[in-house]
């Protein structure tokens, strides 16, 4: 073996430096003593190659900690502090989509507004001529003929009378027809919750729906008894009104909470199940053939 600069240090044998690695024992490092000693015969290495491993090893363990681990530690403390898991960005995009829809709302209104101003202008310009006219008729019909009636009773001669009973008789006055007014009133839509909770949108949390919310507990609205039997069931739309059937039936009832029945309808087929449709409240059967 080539003559290498020892390093202090063995403890076991004193004033001896080590020189290898024994390579059987896990890289100990040992003195020239050892060698001949309890490594004899061990697979031996020189200190000097072994250290400069173990440096090269040191120095890639640097490399990977200052040029990759540390960085992206830096990276999502970054990320930690300013994004705050991403809600702020929903709550921006909850916030923008609500915006959306008061701006429909509040657009929609403003042409239903529009509409109703434009027709209130007709109506009273219609109203203005209809005024006109019967004004006319007034002045130039009816008050001169009331004078000279009056006239004619208080002072006139008996030719006057007669001539006047004879003008009665054969002249009609006919008021002008007025022009007819457009009659307007606002029948309100149904305000579906649901809709616009689907218009909006959900928060999904880990991929799934966090929208889900309790089911409230039930509350008895009313009880009834029906002079026909059902085992079919759904309620419409406005919620104070059911349809009613029977899967042996061919008849579908419309009840309300006392059980009165408002409609009654015959399908000439047997219902299995009906359905409301949440936006229209159109009624849907499902039928046996």
């Amino acid at each position: 073996m080539a003559a290498q600069t020892p390093v202090p240090g063995c403890p076991r044998h004193k004033g001896m430096g080590f020189v290898y690695v024994c390579e059987s024992c896990e890289d100990e490092l040992i003195c020239m003593d050892c060698v001949t000693d309890r490594h004899k015969g061990h697979k031996m290495g020189k200190l000097t190659d072994y250290v400069a491993d173990q440096k090269r090893e040191i120095q890639q363990y640097v490399d990977k900690l200052s040029k990759t681990d540390i960085p992206k530690i830096k990276e999502d403390i970054r990320e930690q502090e300013t994004s705050g898991g991403g809600y702020q960005k929903v709550i921006s995009d909850i916030k923008r989509q609500g915006k959306q829809l008061k701006d429909n709302i509040d657009n929609a209104i403003e042409l239903l507004v529009k509409m109703c101003t434009e027709l209130e202008k007709l109506n009273r310009s219609v109203s203005e001529k209809n005024k006109t006219a019967l004004t006319q008729h007034l002045r130039e019909d009816l008050e001169p003929k009331l004078n000279r009636c009056q006239q004619v009773l208080t002072s006139g001669a008996t030719v006057d009378v007669t001539t006047l009973t004879r003008e009665i008789r054969n002249t009609s006055i006919d008021p002008p027809s007025p022009h007819r007014l457009q009659t307007v009133e606002f029948k309100t839509g149904t305000i579906s919750t649901e809709l616009l909770e689907r218009m909006l949108g959900k928060v999904l949390v880990d991929g799934e729906d966090q929208s889900y919310k309790p089911i409230p507990t039930p509350v008895v609205l009313s009880e009834f008894t029906t002079s026909f039997p059902y085992s079919v069931c759904h309620t419409c739309l406005t919620d104070d009104e059911a349809w009613l059937s029977y899967w042996d039936a061919e008849s579908v009832y419309r009840v309300d909470l006392k059980g009165n029945v408002k409609e009654t309808i015959e399908c000439k087929v047997k219902v299995r199940s009906i359905s409301v449709s949440p936006t229209t409240g159109r009624v849907w059967f499902c039928v046996y053939r």
